[in-house]
């Protein structure tokens, strides 16, 4: 299996069982703050309860001022779909139909629709943050958190990283890891909140896009996963409960 085929795995993979390593916390302690500041959020793909948290969190830090909501659900190569959604130029239920939905994200349009339709509130900018799965350019360098191997051992369950693959599928996602982060925070324009909601894969750990925007931005960076789903929890991580 090359590194590219089991990144494919890890972004769908089920973790192991849950630790008590990680903090819980509440809703409203993210919510306090006017910013500026940037927040990743760790959903399950396609899982209602973790994305009606998710707009419960911009819905209320909107009120305290601008919010920038980064979307993995969207790929960055169509923001200027969103940007014609913004406009008015693009009628809201021809979205899914616009992104190529159905073929490209594959999860349930309707679990996303209320964190899209908020695009029709001044206060807030959608912004698309998602990434095809690529193997890092020869030319293109990543900065490579430590201890990451042994974080995407963890992920692959029963099906350990060849020893061969390790290296490469170590920069490979971290060079994933860190488009994702490049592309949110150029998306920002350094007021109020950036909200950056991505698959809980690239935040568990506290080695993947989170890290990587700290060494892009010198605003405050912080991450929270969406749900105590049973699954592991790593020192550090902060769970929603």
């Amino acid at each position: 299996m090359n590194p590219l085929s089991l990144l494919a795995a890890l972004s769908t993979s089920a973790l192991g069982q849950q630790t008590d390593a990680c903090e819980h916390i509440k809703l409203r302690e993210l919510v306090s703050d006017p910013g500026p500041g940037v927040l990743f959020l760790g959903e399950r793909h396609g899982v209602r309860k973790d994305l009606s948290r998710a707009y419960r969190i911009v819905n209320k830090l909107s009120h305290l001022g601008p919010v920038t909501l980064g979307l993995e659900a969207v790929p960055a190569a169509q923001q200027s779909v969103l940007d014609r959604l913004s406009l008015g130029r693009l009628p809201f239920e021809t979205l899914p139909e616009a992104l190529d939905w159905d073929n490209d994200w594959g999860y349930s349009f309707s679990t996303y629709e209320r964190l899209l339709k908020l695009y029709d509130r001044d206060e807030i900018t959608l912004v698309g943050v998602g990434q095809p799965l690529q193997l890092r350019p020869e030319e293109a360098s990543v900065p490579l958190p430590p201890g990451y191997a042994m974080v995407l051992a963890d992920t692959m369950g029963d099906g350990p990283i060849p020893v061969e693959l390790e290296s490469r599928l170590v920069q490979t996602v971290a060079w994933h890891d860190h488009r994702i982060a490049t592309s949110a925070l150029e998306g920002w324009g350094g007021r109020g909140w950036l909200v950056v909601v991505v698959d809980r894969n690239w935040l568990e750990g506290g080695l993947g896009v989170a890290w990587q925007a700290t060494r892009l931005t010198e605003a405050p960076v912080s991450a929270a996963l969406l749900a105590d789903a049973g699954t592991r929890c790593y020192r550090g991580d902060r769970v929603i409960k």
